[in-house]
């Protein structure tokens, strides 16, 4: 984590990242930290749109994945990791629940 300045509050939507984010979920994220140096999950810029995916970082580029097996695993060679840009790291998930 850098500084607590850098720190947000975001939502997660969808079901991409299921289980780990559920829809709704309420996460806290690291906006200072704008590249994808270790394994971890990450709010990604792929294009126009913003996403929150598990990224593992290999020797040939990394791999963006999802929590969720109905979706698909992307590999971004390092001479194309200039299309996408980390926005930030998330570093908590929150799951309220209700009684």
């Amino acid at each position: 984590m850098t500084d607590i300045s850098n720190l947000r509050m975001s939502t997660g939507l969808g079901d991409s990242m299921a289980p780990t984010i559920k829809h709704g979920d309420l996460l806290v994220v690291d906006v200072g930290v704008t590249e994808a140096l270790y394994d971890a999950v990450y709010v990604v810029r792929i294009g126009s749109v913003l996403t929150i995916k598990r990224i593992q970082v290999d020797m040939d580029g990394i791999r963006i994945l999802s929590d969720n097996p109905q979706f698909k695993e992307v590999s971004i060679p390092r001479d194309m990791m200039d299309r996408i840009s980390v926005v930030a790291r998330v570093v908590y998930m929150w799951s309220g629940a209700r009684t």
